[in-house]
């Protein structure tokens, strides 16, 4: 017999082992003999254990009563609660007689609630009868009912005298009750032990049961022992239960409690998703949920369980404890803010709005949208991989967007469902106009692209996208492939680049240099890239490489070339996320608001940002080179605005090519702010300062520049509008929602 000691005041032990429910009346004798026993159980397991558990106190007690409610969460209420009550005091029960829990969660939770309060207490034991309860809910002594505004809303904590584990019963139980049992589990799997997923991964359950119980409890007295009443390390044992219980609630208890957190847990890991780590845990789960047939998803969207998640009983104030994630065995208690709601809803998103924001400090936590530069990379290599693949935790921006349709358009197979795109399958199409929109991502990705597939392409989108300029990638395939024009859109390209190498200028685009790669994995043709020049933002190169070697694909690098060696899988099936955006979140970063990002391995050179936020930490002015990572230039700009002296944005002549002409755009608003800076060459002077407001700014019709704005604003001495503040959607649809997250305070207005 396997048995574990609960380090609680008082200790207890749980027992288990197969055949002990024969053996009840021995081993509650062992602990104290009672003269009253009363017996409660649920109208299921009364048909199957009663008699058996009654039958084991021969020679120790005669004096049993019992008592069965119908079976099913709708029982765990008040009105049964009374009724229980009733039970007790018609049995004659007095403070020196015994209580039995004999059930499931439902049973565990409800009975030992009653016995918490009936004469202010009385003893109590539990025989956990399901897989849940015995390696979750009958350890730890809480007990609670339902109500109205939600799950286990009335309670206390009481400890039993011991909880007893009989093994055989799990045999008897359905599958789809197991499986409740399994969401648990896998939640111990997440705190601490990934070895657990192993033993719910190999073989038949049954051939561990008794081990898996015994590492979960304890593990769950790790947790309990020092923290009985709740206050502390005990809450992390709410991963997956603050939207679980909200599902739970949404679907009037059908939907059992277990499945409830392994999808709630599911989301919360979605919701910070980004790292190696949480990929991690996302597929352990997945893996789960397909071998014990357990759904990951619900019919509400996750904003919309958060919102719900505002009743929980670990509110504080606007503040929400939630357990977040971060690996396997490293998982976090943080506080959620949860804003008032905006009036953001899809359709005023796709007008014309400004944004009134009242300044205030910004604090709490939220998780940064996925990378798009690495999302771009993985949709692509996900539409020729020759298998299927998913893509989870997809943000549609409308770069986002552009590429997709641009996937399309040239007759790639995919479905899209809520924030996941499942591809299965490409059929080439000979002739495609890909509208690029605004994002330069897709277009200097898919000439090349389009180019290695023998395409016949037309590209449109803004005017601005097409003064970028793409006269290297002329020069480098236009021996092979025709383009009606050197510069501006709308442009035609015709031809099929179907030579093994090609001779490109390091210092041209990189994504153009992305794009050969990517075109040698859609056409499956090796080729050879020989660069002249010293290569530019060498970093989002490398995330390319990284993407392609993910797909299996060869890349041999040497000191001037990359060869690219394309490898079509097998029928391998891919599950894929996205890593966070370092460039969205440095405006957090540089907000106040530091993200505990547990990735190390990011080829993203916006990565940066966080070792220049900890450099301004001493609040003395410093210079900042920015010719490899242009898109932090804005934000930074904010960054020197609040140090102390004069600081230099270095080599910001990219700038002056982006969605407009950012290095005008950021000295105008640091300006407008009252923060003196000024454009010397190619670089902008800044001299630190008061951030005054009463100011109404302009986004430029540019993403980064309404951000920057509304980052700003957070420093200032008064109100600040930002106009066209929905030009956010380009890459981050939801910032203002999480601005708001975060205690940002804003009025939507003159919406048009």
């Amino acid at each position: 017999m396997r048995v574990i000691k609960i380090n609680t005041n008082p200790t207890y032990n749980v027992l288990v082992r197969d055949g002990l429910l024969n053996e009840v009346g021995s081993l509650v004798n062992q602990i104290k003999s009672y003269d009253r026993i009363a017996v409660i159980t649920d109208s299921l397991v009364e048909k199957l254990y009663l008699d058996k558990v009654v039958t084991s106190f021969k020679g120790y007690s005669n004096q049993i009563f019992t008592y069965s409610f119908p079976n099913g969460e709708s029982s765990k209420c008040l009105a049964e609660l009374s009724k229980i009550y009733d039970f007790l005091a018609e049995s004659q029960i007095t403070r020196t007689d015994l209580v039995i829990a004999l059930g499931g969660g439902v049973c565990g939770d409800m009975v030992g609630f009653a016995a918490s309060s009936y004469l202010r207490g009385v003893d109590f034991i539990n025989i956990p009868t399901t897989l849940l309860s015995m390696v979750d809910s009958s350890v730890g002594g809480k007990t609670a009912v339902n109500i109205s505004a939600g799950k286990n809303q009335v309670g206390s904590f009481y400890q039993p005298k011991v909880v007893i584990c009989d093994t055989n019963v799990l045999a008897t139980l359905s599958d789809d009750l197991i499986a409740d049992g399994i969401g648990e589990i896998a939640k111990y799997g997440v705190l601490e032990d990934k070895g657990l997923f192993d033993l719910l991964l190999k073989g038949k359950l049954f051939d561990n049961i008794s081990e898996i119980i015994e590492i979960c409890v304890r593990i769950k007295d790790e947790y309990v022992s020092g923290d009985v009443f709740d206050k502390g390390k005990r809450q992390l044992l709410n991963l997956g239960h603050t939207l679980g219980h909200v599902i739970e609630k949404d679907s009037k208890y059908t939907l059992a409690h277990g499945k409830a957190v392994l999808i709630g847990m599911f989301y919360i890991a979605q919701k910070f998703a980004g790292s190696s780590e949480i990929d991690l845990i996302l597929q352990k789960i997945k893996a789960v949920a397909k071998k014990y047939n357990m759904p990951i998803d619900y019919k509400l969207s996750a904003d919309e369980l958060w919102a719900s998640a505002g009743n929980d009983k670990k509110r504080h104030g606007d503040y929400l404890t939630i357990a977040r994630p971060y690996a396997i065995g490293d998982c976090r208690l943080e506080n959620v803010k949860l804003g008032a709601p905006i009036n953001l809803t899809e359709s005023v998103k796709e007008s014309k709005f400004d944004i009134e924001i009242i300044p205030s400090k910004l604090r709490g936590s939220i998780c940064p949208p996925p990378s798009k530069s690495h999302l771009h990379r993985l949709l692509i290599m996900s539409a020729f991989c020759g298998g299927q693949a998913v893509v989870s935790n997809v943000v549609l921006s409308n770069d986002i967007k552009a590429t997709l349709n641009a996937l399309k358009n040239i007759g790639a197979d995919f479905v899209i469902n809520k924030n996941n795109v499942t591809f299965s399958g490409f059929k080439l199409k000979n002739n495609a106009v890909i509208d690029c929109g605004e994002c330069g991502s897709t277009f200097r990705f898919f000439i090349p692209i389009c180019a290695m597939l023998g395409i016949k392409t037309q590209f449109i989108g803004s005017e601005r996208l097409g003064e970028r300029g793409y006269e290297d990638i002329i020069t480098a395939m236009g021996s092979k492939v025709k383009f009606d024009k050197t510069s501006g859109l709308p442009l035609n390209i015709n031809g099929n680049y179907d030579m093994d190498e090609i001779t490109i200028n390091g210092n041209m685009s990189s994504q153009f240099v992305s794009g050969i790669m990517l075109g040698a994995y859609a056409s499956n043709k090796k080729i050879s890239i020989n660069l002249t020049g010293q290569l530019v933002s060498r970093g989002y190169v490398d995330m390319t490489i990284q993407t392609l070697k993910q797909f299996g694909c060869k890349v041999v690098e040497e000191k001037n070339s990359f060869a690219i060696i394309p490898k079509k899988n097998d029928g391998k099936q891919y599950d894929l996320m996205p890593e966070v955006d370092y460039s969205n979140l440095a405006f957090w970063e540089v907000g106040g608001v530091h993200l505990p990002i547990a990735q190390d391995n990011s080829k993203q050179g916006d990565k940066i940002v966080l070792e220049i936020v900890k450099k301004a930490e001493h609040g003395l002015a410093f210079d900042i080179d920015i010719s490899n990572i242009p898109d932090l230039a804005p934000i930074f700009g904010v960054l020197l605005a609040k140090l102390k002296g004069t600081s230099t944005l270095k080599n910001c002549a990219r700038l002056r090519i982006k969605e407009c002409d950012r290095l005008a755009a950021t000295c105008e608003i640091l300006n407008a702010f009252g923060i003196k800076a000024s454009i010397v060459g190619d670089d902008l002077v800044i001299v630190g300062g008061t951030v005054k407001g009463r100011v109404i700014v302009d986004s430029y019709g540019d993403h980064r520049m309404a951000m920057t704005a509304a980052i700003l604003a957070t420093f200032a001495d008064g109100k600040v509008t930002v106009k066209n503040a929905q030009v956010v959607k380009k890459s981050y649809p939801d910032f203002w929602e999480d601005y708001v997250t975060l205690g940002g305070v804003i009025n939507v207005v003159n919406i048009r």
